[in-house]
């Protein structure tokens, strides 16, 4: 079993022991009680929906008799909201309610560039422009005491707070509306809790006409879809009533009808997009059904969204070193004119690529702004309130913080937050991958599939995460750019990975691998398919080829040093380091002369860029910090830039002859090959009976070597029909003694 995927053992043998009763096996029924099913909430699977009473929510009596009376009230009713997509759809759900109900009112909304909360300017601009009677906050308001109290004071007016955020240790002097404060599940969405007041302003049915809404924000803002959200999200998935969403939906290809994976993956970051790149009131208008073009336009916002992240992204990485990063444990990087919209994102994508953490700033004037993300087992939080005292101001939780700091303490907090990872056990930063239930081969896969809907509609980060290991029937790459693998499993299940291609190769050998993902339906083959998040390839008999043709495709004449015994062990013995060898039967040997014991072995795919690996035969190059290449005889090959060197024993490649015969019938089907026959379509049309594949790419090397070709991809290679001798190629000479 693969030491980083560890399976999740957190149940309740209660729970579990009434699931039993309920005619579902045990191994389901653990699954279950670590997801946080219980008796108590299972009644939604067996019997549906159910929603509270809101009177039962803390303030909403008092609520209800304050927007009653400025509904009926000649003055309209002012709603502050946020910029996220939980705030827009929580301030369209009182909108729209409103609207229907033939009562007038306005929406505030900050941008990213004012920041979370009360934008007091924008409010104070729209109380001298018009009289108000009631302001109305949405997924905002409840830390906002001072502002209210202002608004209070100077304007004369009420105020509503409807806000789903930690309660602060003092509350504003007016109503609020909190589930934090008193009620039954109090993990409701600011849009959930938006809903619930439309629920205590008239009636279940018609509350659930905004559910659409309300299932946006809860999924956007990744609330647990458990308890009443869940019946929220359920309500809003066979009801899309909302003119703006359909036209986004229908523009995505969604679903019919739509599922939660679409709202998490294909609505939510158009909505998210205007208020990152542009206005958020861009999305606000399509979610108050003025769709005749915003859908179009926050298309057009979500693809600048992600030119501005890639460009955040280039630069990022051309601003740190990967073994400074390793070292120090964290990225750490900052410049100028980035939208604070994007930077989150970036530090986000950062923080999954090399698996530390990550922060990302721009500048702000005269400070900076800055966005942060953690690994999991790291408690962010608190690494940013032991720095405090360098910061302006900063917010969040564990897993994400976002603050403001002055130029001068820029790099102070940067060394600041060194210091304290440096401390931390390094297994945090190896990336544990968890699951939830081994697939065995005799239990019927259609069993796994209907108990992984049993619990949809889930979030990502909440479904079920399976393990398999199995001998892999196929593997093929697909997509505009083949940036993608379909596997198919022994048992006979569809595995998708997306942006896998770097596994296409050891897979398509028939390779045993471990996976883990998740089961999702799939409309195209009629069936389920599973959706992988981690491969861990297993050694093979069947990969004796590809890491001879690993190893020859990277050969090299380069003159190089070598550590010593003493040296290495060194390396090996410090708190991370990469150690490559060209096959298992090379690691072996290595390992019978020092202890690698606490190495990860990986086979073709570096896994993280932290800690300690073996990676064998390498098709990626890697970004470790130090690393070695253990490698030896008269040529090597290169595998990355700047190794290190140790010289051991290799016989991969014994035994492996070329002379001038086989170079020439290479050389002749080269030139005979057709556009469309790729390098390895070559070999299978003219020279399989003729010769092995390793001998044919270590032909292709002999003429790159002595630029009689040149590889431009695999299936373009551009002949340059000079007359040269072949004992000008050290290869050649290497390899016909």
């Amino acid at each position: 079993m693969i030491k980083n995927n560890v399976k999740t053992d957190n149940f309740n043998m209660e729970d579990v022991a009434f699931f039993c009763e309920q005619n579902l096996p045990l191994s389901f029924a653990k699954v279950l009680s670590q997801k946080g099913y219980n008796a108590k909430n299972f009644w939604q699977f067996l019997y549906g929906e159910k929603f509270h009473n809101p009177f039962d929510m803390h303030g909403m009596k008092e609520a209800k008799v304050l927007v009653e009376k400025a509904m009926s009230s000649p003055f309209p009713i002012l709603i502050c909201g946020d910029y996220d997509a939980d705030g827009l759809s929580a301030t369209a759900i009182l909108h729209n309610f409103f609207q229907a109900n033939g009562v007038e009112s306005h929406c505030v909304i900050p941008t990213r560039e004012q920041g979370y909360g009360l934008h007091l300017p924008s409010i104070e601009q729209k109380l001298q422009n018009c009289q108000y009677s009631l302001i109305i906050t949405v997924d905002c308001g409840i830390s906002e005491k001072q502002t209210i109290e202002y608004l209070q004071e100077n304007y004369s007016i009420d105020v509503v707070v409807t806000d789903h955020h930690e309660i602060p240790e003092q509350l504003p002097n007016c109503v609020c509306v909190n589930p934090k404060l008193g009620y039954h599940y109090p993990m409701l969405s600011g849009s959930g809790v938006a809903f619930k007041l439309v629920q205590a302003l008239s009636n279940l049915d018609v509350a659930k006409q905004y559910s659409d809404l309300a299932t946006l924000g809860t999924i956007a803002d990744l609330m647990p879809i458990l308890e009443e959200n869940r019946s929220i999200v359920m309500s809003g998935l066979q009801n899309t009533n909302n003119e703006g969403l359909k036209k986004l939906a229908q523009l995505s290809r969604c679903n019919k009808p739509m599922t939660a994976s679409d709202y998490a993956m294909r609505i939510a970051p158009k909505i998210n997009a205007a208020g990152r790149v542009d206005s958020p009131e861009v999305a606000l208008n399509l979610l108050c059904d003025d769709c005749d073009c915003q859908a179009e336009q926050l298309f057009v916002l979500n693809d600048l969204r992600k030119t501005l992240t890639e460009e955040m992204l280039d630069y990022a990485k051309a601003n740190f070193d990967v073994a400074r990063q390793s070292k120090e444990r964290i990225i750490y990087v900052y410049g100028k004119g980035f939208k604070h919209g994007v930077i989150g994102i970036v530090a986000n994508n950062l923080k999954g690529e090399y698996n530390v953490p990550c922060v990302a700033l721009t500048e702000d004037g005269e400070n900076y702004v800055g966005s942060a993300r953690g690994v999991e087992g790291l408690n962010l939080y608190q690494l940013f309130n032991n720095a405090s005292h360098l910061l302006l101001k900063f917010g969040g939780h564990s897993g994400s913080v976002g603050f403001t700091v002055s130029k001068d303490n820029l790099e102070k907090l940067h060394q600041n937050l060194i210091e304290q990872l440096a401390d931390m056990d390094a297994s945090i930063f190896k990336g544990v991958h968890t699951y939830d239930l081994e697939m065995e081969d005799d239990v019927a896969l259609q069993c796994y599939c209907q108990f992984a809907d049993l619990v949809r509609p889930t979030l990502t980060s909440d479904e079920i995460v399976f393990y398999l290991k199995t001998n892999v029937m196929s593997a093929r790459l697909f997509g505009k750019e083949s940036e993608h693998l379909e596997i198919i499993a022994s048992n006979g299940l569809r595995l998708v990975y997306f942006y896998g291609k770097q596994y296409f190769e050891p897979l398509s050998y028939g390779a045993e691998a471990e996976f883990t993902f998740t089961l999702e339906a799939d409309n195209f083959y009629h069936g389920y398919c599973g959706v992988v998040n981690q491969v861990k390839i297993v050694n093979s008999l069947h990969f004796d080829n590809l890491y001879k043709t690993n190893y020859i495709q990277r050969l090299t004449d380069e003159k190089r040093n070598f550590l010593t015994k003493k040296q290495l062990e060194k390396i090996i013995n410090s708190q991370d380091a990469t150690l490559i060898v060209d096959s298992f039967e090379t690691y072996e040997k290595l390992a019978n002369q020092f202890n690698l014991s606490d190495f990860e072995v990986n086979y073709f795919c570096e896994v993280s860029c932290c800690g300690k690996q073996v990676l064998i035969s390498p098709n990626v190059v890697p970004n470790s910090l130090n690393v070695v290449v253990c490698d030896g005889g008269e040529v090597y090959a290169k595998w990355c830039e700047n190794a290190n060197y140790f010289a051991i024993e290799t016989t991969l490649l014994d035994g492996l002859t070329v002379n001038r015969d086989v170079c020439t019938q290479v050389f002749g089907a080269l030139k005979r090959k057709s556009r469309f026959d790729s390098i390895n379509d070559c070999f299978e049309k003219y020279l399989i009976s003729k010769m092995d594949f390793a001998t044919y790419k270590l032909c292709i090397k002999i003429f790159e070597e002595l630029h009689l070709i040149e590889v431009v991809n695999d299936y373009q290679i551009n002949v340059n029909p000079i007359k040269v001798e072949l004992t000008n190629s050290s290869i050649f000479n290497h390899f016909t003694k």
